[in-house]
């Protein structure tokens, strides 16, 4: 069950902002920078709005935030038997709009986020990486649906939350109150260090992105309780030429935060919206995973993240599973390309599947993504 938090400001700041006059990406390792305090960054959000509370927002909820049962597994994913490994799930949940559908706040439907909840509960990971998130809040929503992060949480059941925008604006002059991505726990985990990376922007008017870094920590006395793990989260632009120099500035900045935590457990970063630069440490260094919608297929990906000692989940080695599931797997995810990824460092991948997301009470396809899905092993 998710608990309560304090708010953000009344929790100490894992991050310090690094003295005057230092120089750096918005994400390096190459500078030790103050030392670091328990807590997460600017503009990470973990307090899940209580049902009660949604309900009194929006009468469509009403009874409908109850985590949906488990369907019938998709084609090609296996049945988990292993709970000493990490079952990771990357998804892009498309606003909550059908995939058929225009992305527009009237088109927010709390029966698409049912759907993506039962393919995400079937499949049973322990953490999932989410994109396209809608945050707005209540008398902000003008037809779209309030709190998309905290009705994400109540839906997959998760045990801990993170929100980490890469936008956060007004309402009344943009489709975004707040939007990005979001790292769920499940099964017990619970999230710490959690940090809200900016990532690169070429102009005024490009959209904000941004990167969230965390440790997933297993629950105590599990089979994996001495294994902890670094996830971040991501979803790079997606314009396919005109973004290109784009993407390939975010992939350098978040393969740097690999390299720092693999040297020394921290990196240096700024998040939105927040001019100040801050150091994080204490991540595992050799336990990494990172995916999201790259809105580009693996081989640009794998350019900026092999130097890392980041493999792409369908590169098994010897010890992975036949390579038919690999063949089975690599299909496109969306626009008739495989551009959701996922990257490990340190595990040894022992699955993997790629699977559409099945509509039971949603009207089309929930979302015009599939979901990745990478069975993990220390």
């Amino acid at each position: 069950m998710l608990t309560s938090r304090p708010s953000l400001d009344m929790r100490a700041p894992l991050a310090t902002p690094a003295p005057p006059g230092v120089k750096a990406s918005p994400a390096s390792h190459r500078v030790a920078l103050g030392e670091a305090l328990e807590g997460d960054s600017p503009r990470v959000f973990r307090d899940v709005v209580s049902v009660d509370a949604l309900e009194k927002m929006d009468a469509r909820l009403l009874g409908k935030l109850s985590p949906p049962p488990p369907g019938a597994l998709p084609p090609g994913v296996e049945l988990r038997t292993d709970a000493s490994g990490l079952r990771v799930l990357s998804l892009n949940v498309h606003w909550g709009v059908a995939g058929d559908m225009k992305l527009s706040p009237a088109n927010e439907s709390i029966q698409v986020l049912r759907d993506d909840a039962r393919f995400v509960n079937s499949l049973n990971p322990d953490i999932v990486l989410v994109q396209e998130v809608q945050n707005r809040k209540v008398g902000d929503v003008r037809g779209g649906l309030p709190e998309q992060a905290s009705i994400l949480a109540h839906l997959f059941g998760a045990s801990d939350m993170a929100f980490t925008p890469a936008i956060q604006g007004d309402p009344a002059t943009g489709p975004h109150a707040a939007y990005g991505t979001a790292g769920y726990a499940r099964n017990g985990y619970t999230f710490d260090r959690v940090m809200n990376v900016e990532l690169p922007a070429l102009g005024a008017d490009i959209e904000t992105r941004s990167a969230g870094v965390a440790v997933a920590v297993p629950p105590e006395g599990s089979p994996a309780s001495e294994t902890p793990a670094t996830v971040m989260w991501t979803h790079l632009p997606h314009r396919r030429a005109e973004d290109q120099s784009l993407r390939d500035s975010h992939l350098k900045t978040l393969a740097g935060v690999a390299d720092g935590i693999r040297e020394d457990g921290g990196f240096t970063f700024r998040s939105p919206l927040d001019p100040r630069q801050f150091r994080a440490e204490g991540y595992p260094r050799h336990a990494v995973v990172i995916g999201g919608d790259f809105n580009q297929t693996q081989a640009p990906s794998d350019a900026a993240f092999n130097p890392s000692g980041l493999q792409h989940v369908f590169e098994l080695g010897d010890a992975g599973p036949a390579r038919s599931r690999v063949t089975a797997a690599d299909v496109p995810t969306c626009e008739e390309r495989r551009i959701d990824q996922l990257y490990q460092r340190g595990f040894t991948v022992t699955d993997v599947a790629t699977a559409a997301v099945p509509s039971r009470e949603s009207v089309g396809p929930p979302t015009d993504h599939w979901g990745v899905l990478a069975d993990l092993k220390r």
